[in-house]
């Protein structure tokens, strides 16, 4: 097996950027999720829950982001675990939730 690199498909002109420039690119990638953070008593009910609507109890919220956003929880040690949820998608977990109350 040969490789053919033409001048075509080799790009010599990359662009060198400033660690300021690194730095701004990675906080763009991780701009986009929101984080809630859920920690349970031991006995596997929750403790506490981020991001919840006031009029929710914690173990109902939790049970909503279950059905609705099942594939993004990440289970920790310690009996914590979080979900990383797209914006778009958490702003219409959101929207559902104030409709449905």
């Amino acid at each position: 097996m040969s490789l053919d690199l033409d001048s075509q498909s080799v790009n010599t002109a990359e662009k060198i950027h400033s660690p300021e420039e690194v730095e701004a690119g990675q906080a763009l990638k991780t701009l986009g999720d929101v984080i809630v953070n859920v920690r349970f008593f031991p006995d596997g009910t929750v403790n506490t829950i981020d991001n919840r609507p006031v009029d929710t109890s914690a173990q109902a919220w939790f049970h909503h982001l279950c059905r609705t956003a099942p594939n993004y929880f990440q289970a920790l040690a310690g009996g914590r675990g979080h979900y990383r949820i797209p914006f778009e998608s958490f702003q219409a977990i959101l929207q559902q939730t104030a409709k449905a109350n």
